[in-house]
């Protein structure tokens, strides 16, 4: 049986190590839950096709005149 872990560490302090359950409940979900230096950290993430990515869909620019987003 597969163990569903994330395992974290921190770049400036590697010895430091976290580990983050992880649950897909649904194909285009996952559910991370866990501890971080004593804090409960629960995120749930959503899977968006690649095509929706600004970067893909508009291309990329090296000098933008005025903001995109705005």
């Amino acid at each position: 049986m597969k163990k569903h872990v994330l395992a974290l560490t921190r770049r400036e302090e590697p010895s430091k190590k976290y580990e983050l359950a992880y649950s897909e409940p649904a194909p285009d979900r996952l559910v991370v839950n866990g501890s971080i230096e004593g804090q409960t950290v629960r995120a749930s993430l959503r899977k968006v096709p690649v095509p929706q990515f600004l970067l893909v869909d508009r291309g990329f620019h090296w000098i933008n005149e005025y903001p995109y987003n705005r």
